[in-house]
């Protein structure tokens, strides 16, 4: 009996052991390509270690100790080492699981970053994970996140690991808390929209200003309708439903829910166009379980390279197609009847 005790008490902790083993990487320094320093691909490097130690879900070998080892094994690790055998050599030198690799390169104002995991068993590459940052390298810094967790296999970062504007997320960004049911509040001046769900419609991730922008959009959009229609003095702000549902009963105001039904891109030479397509419910309050009315509209984006340019710019389009769509909606004073002119 005491035997059969001590033989569940052992796979018990096996199995634990087992459950907690995470892989185990290591990350070569990015090479640097056109118009990148190699300083600053190894500081986007460091980060990026950083950022894959903080996903929780592998565990990243030190910089000097690959170095150390690589050396004593007569390697350099630096941009020498770049197909797929070779990593997988140097995957079994260092006992790691994967190798991270990759380049840096720049294009105009236009950051190139391509990276890619290895695994050093098979030799084949596992993920391919590729942006085109526009602006300065601290917005390279803001992507490393999501690179991060889509290297390790997950598609975002979870929103409660997502910090201010240096982390990614395809995710809605917290909007303002809503009032406490205790301050006097004029909720006949408000409009609630709530974040547009892009939900398994895009294929790659947005930054978190990113998230803002499109939202900023559609709200510009829509206070751009209520100012001529209603009352100049509505505020249109942006609530999650979390927060629209923690909203007292004596708020009546009109919400706006929106959802991106499709979303697809065509090339044109050799840059992208995106078109979206959206559709907006309009409830009369926040508690209104079915839209007075919606409106389904599309917008197509100028012609930028990259993931994310063409869709901002497609919602560009969205936010001036929705304003003069609810100008002509004989129903929008369901967003506040007590301000129609």
């Amino acid at each position: 009996m005491k035997n059969r005790f001590f033989l569940i008490l052992i796979l018990f902790f096996a199995c634990v052991c087992a459950q907690k083993q995470k892989p185990s990487i290591a990350v070569l320094t990015l090479k640097n390509a056109a118009e990148v320093k190699q300083g600053e691909a190894e500081i986007i490097s460091d980060r990026l270690r950083i950022e894959l130690f903080n996903t929780g879900n592998v565990d990243v070998m030190e910089r000097e100790q690959m170095q150390t080892i690589l050396q004593e094994q007569g390697f350099q690790a630096s941009g020498a080492c770049t197909d797929e055998g070779c990593m997988v050599e140097l995957g079994k030198l260092l006992g790691v699981q994967n190798m991270i690799t990759g380049s840096m390169g720049k294009l105009g104002n236009l950051y190139l970053l391509n990276v890619r995991s290895i695994d050093v068993k098979t030799g084949k590459i596992m993920r391919v994970v590729s942006r085109d940052i526009k602006g300065d390298i601290e917005e390279v810094v803001g992507h490393l996140s999501d690179i991060a967790y889509e290297l390790t296999g997950v598609k975002t970062a979870p929103a409660a690991l997502v910090r201010q504007k240096d982390e990614t997320t395809s995710a809605p960004a917290p909007a303002a808390e809503p009032p406490k049911s205790t301050e006097k509040v004029e909720w006949q001046e408000i409009v609630f929209l709530e974040p547009i769900d892009l939900q398994g419609k895009i294929s790659f991730t947005l930054s978190r200003d990113n998230v803002e922008d499109l939202n900023d959009a559609l709200k510009s959009g829509i206070e751009g309708a209520v100012e001529d229609e209603i009352d100049d003095d509505l505020d249109v702000e942006v609530f999650t439903p979390q927060q629209i549902k923690q909203l007292p009963p004596e708020c009546k105001s009109g919400v706006v829910r929106a959802t991106l039904d499709a979303y697809t891109t065509r090339k044109s030479g050799v840059e992208i166009i995106g078109k979206a397509r959206a559709t907006f419910y309009f409830y009369s309050t926040p508690r209104s379980e079915n839209p007075v009315f919606k409106i389904t509209i599309e917008g197509e984006g100028d012609r930028d390279p990259g993931d994310w340019e063409p869709l901002m710019n497609a919602f560009e389009e969205l936010a001036d197609l929705l304003e003069d769509a609810l100008g002509d909606a004989d129903k929008i004073e369901c967003l506040n009847p007590a301000k129609k002119k």
